[in-house]
């Protein structure tokens, strides 16, 4: 089961922090995939949820290609991403789901799947405990508290 710290988050929503390089990286360190929000402006990669904020390199993304999941939020970055074999992204708006470029089902807030389905933040729509318990069936899940499901998940396996 995979655990996606949504643009960084472990340990619940941080939107002064969210999608900023360090942090992503931070999470990564502790052990999660993590989704990011790219943009591409004037041949520039950029992170950031509602605007291009944190400017970044091509090499910033290739060092952690796979333990990232992409989003992409404008055409620019969409076409930068499809011309490179290592990336998982996609792009979406209210899709209930979409698949990324390596196969998955991104599965928009309130819809569900099965085992090749990415359950995005389920806290939106019911408690984490409850989505925690469906994750058996998922492939895996993208939270802002990647923390407290990592650590649920370890107290169910040793019951």
């Amino acid at each position: 089961m995979k655990i996606i710290a949504h643009r960084g988050n472990t340990q619940g929503p941080n939107t002064q922090e969210e999608n900023y390089p360090d942090y992503i990286q931070n999470a990564i360190r502790l052990g999660f995939d993590v989704e990011v929000d790219l943009w591409v402006q004037d041949n520039e990669l950029w992170l950031g949820h509602d605007e291009p904020t944190y400017k970044i390199y091509k090499g910033w993304l290739n060092e952690r290609h796979n333990r990232l999941w992409i989003h992409c939020k404008n055409l620019d970055a969409l076409e930068y991403c499809s011309m490179y074999k290592d990336l998982n992204f996609f792009a979406h708006d209210s899709d209930p789901y979409v698949v990324t470029s390596k196969g998955y089902i991104w599965a928009y807030p309130g819809h569900y799947g099965k085992t090749a389905t990415v359950m995005v933040m389920p806290e939106y729509v019911f408690q984490l405990a409850q989505a925690t318990a469906r994750l058996r069936t998922h492939y895996g899940i993208c939270t802002d508290y990647a923390q407290r499901v990592k650590d649920e998940t370890v107290s169910n396996n040793t019951r």
